[in-house]
């Protein structure tokens, strides 16, 4: 009688756990090795595209007292639970936010896991229990119409309060100077759908000097900010770190893009991510954000912002310095943003990578008084990006009373040459749309396939690396490449 239900009972259960951790429909979308020592890690699922009805978390090596887990889906809704669950290869996986067909299938995109500090490395699988019927397919419908991308932050804007969004708050930054460097991490959902290569649709229109909302920003048209949270400098590193271990094709390798004048935070945030995305970047991307005040009408406040932040830039850098996982370190630096690069790397500090100065809003002289400290502070090199179509540089020239800038191709000065620079004339491309105020950009792929190829392997000079893109131009020292409209 009551003996006889409860074995069998038992037998049901144990059975749905077999099938949980066993089969049951369930498919593996990840893998992860959690070291020694740490107590949170993060997962990118950057190419997950399964509309799943439940996750599970299966340990197969070692032992993980499980504290919290937090999925992050790729219609923006979060799910968070606290089990206190000791995991072990023996034991059963840990199923989460279970839901039916009628609640939706939905597709994990990011995943964190907080636990006890860890006194031996443990590896996990991550597994998911698809929709009936589903398969790995191309995304459809609401919920895969996006994906999100993981962009790390320094900032030496201060910190205003906190903006609710997505049934959680984003921390906000504006355009007051904090004197100090915060640390943090955002998500950006990105479009599936096409879009011009380099471009970053958003809701507004920029009008020379102001900005205007046409309508609501939607993830599945618009590049949106997901989560923006703040680190300290433990978890920062710890993370980049991570990102960096398991990067398959730019391995422990990083890059800092340094925005320019006339740019909010989420500006930079959104260049960051849309350069990561479009190179296939799967090293940590991380924006450096300043005060500039984000007003067209503001050129004499960004100038003054730009020489006050290269301290907070110089810290950022030696952060990145001393993380493990990560050993090469290359930064983009756009228009004023090179003001704060140079300033930055004036003085010691550690090697980089590639350096990318793309239309520095630099006065000449300072600018060629600057590189052998630049050139110095290199690893591999640095290519110099100039334009004689960069409507931004021309008006900078305006307000800087006529003095030419080291980004601007004039009928009087030509090219900046510097020795030990790879200077490449990119007129017929122009270089707007590292900005967040371009209007067109045609030729972007070719110099976003530059930046590729300048991280992935180093080639050089740039006419070897892209044949068909740049071809030389005079001879040494007085030679450069100009870029070849296709």
């Amino acid at each position: 009688g009551i003996r006889r239900v409860v074995v069998s009972i038992a037998v049901l259960v144990w059975l749905s756990a077999a099938t949980l951790a066993q089969g049951g429909g369930w498919r593996e979308i990840a893998t992860a090795r959690l070291e020694a020592g740490s107590q949170s890690h993060l997962m990118t699922l950057q190419d997950n595209t399964m509309r799943a009805l439940a996750t599970q978390i299966a340990v197969t090596q070692g032992v993980l007292k499980l504290k919290r887990v937090v999925l992050r889906y790729g219609n923006g809704k979060r799910f968070t639970e606290e089990p206190n669950r000791t995991l072990q290869p023996a034991g059963q996986g840990l199923v989460v936010d279970e839901r039916t067909p009628e609640h939706g299938a939905l597709v994990v995109t990011v995943i964190e896991l907080h636990y006890e500090p860890l006194t031996a490395p443990v590896t996990l699988k991550i597994l998911a229990r698809p929709e009936s019927g589903t398969r790995q397919m191309a995304p459809q419908g609401g919920e895969a119409a996006y994906r999100e991308v993981e962009v790390f932050f320094g900032t030496s804007r201060a910190r205003e309060k906190d903006r609710p969004k997505n049934g959680r708050d984003l921390a906000t930054f504006g355009a007051g100077d904090s004197g100090t460097l915060t640390l943090g991490r955002a998500l950006v959902t990105v479009p599936r759908t096409a879009r011009p290569f380099g471009d970053i649709p958003r809701p507004t229109v920029d009008l020379i000097l102001f900005r205007f909302d046409l309508r609501a920003e939607d993830p599945k048209r618009d590049f949106t900010l997901a989560s923006v949270d703040v680190l300290n400098s433990g978890d920062f590193r710890r993370r980049l770190g991570e990102r960096g271990m398991t990067a398959k094709d730019y391995p422990r390798q990083a890059f800092v893009f340094v925005h320019g004048f006339n740019s909010y935070f989420e500006d930079a945030i959104f260049r960051t991510a849309q350069i990561a995305h479009d190179i296939g970047f799967d090293g940590p991307p991380i924006a450096f954000s300043w005060q500039s005040r984000g007003d067209g009408r503001a050129y004499g406040h960004d100038r003054a912002a730009a020489a006050a932040a290269s301290k907070q830039l110089r810290q950022l850098l030696a952060e990145l310095a001393s993380t493990p996982g990560i050993e090469t370190v290359n930064v983009v630096a756009h228009s004023m943003g090179n003001e704060v690069l140079l300033g930055a790397l004036a003085g010691q500090g550690a090697k980089l990578g590639e350096i990318v100065l793309a239309a520095p809003d630099v006065d000449r002289n300072a600018f060629i008084n600057a590189m052998p400290n630049v050139i110095s502070r290199t690893s591999k090199g640095v290519t110099l990006y100039v334009s004689g179509s960069d409507r931004a540089l021309g008006l900078s020239s305006t307000f800087a009373g006529g003095r030419p800038r080291a980004g601007e191709v004039t009928r009087e000065f030509g090219p900046l040459v510097v020795e030990g620079l790879e200077t490449i004339d990119v007129t017929d491309a122009n270089t707007d749309f590292f900005s967040m105020h371009h209007t067109n950009f045609a030729d972007r792929r070719d110099l976003l396939g530059d930046l590729r190829a300048l991280f992935r392997t180093s080639t050089r000079p740039p006419h070897v690396r892209a044949k068909s893109v740049f071809v030389p131009v005079g001879t040494a020292p007085k030679s450069y490449w100009r870029f070849l409209r296709n």
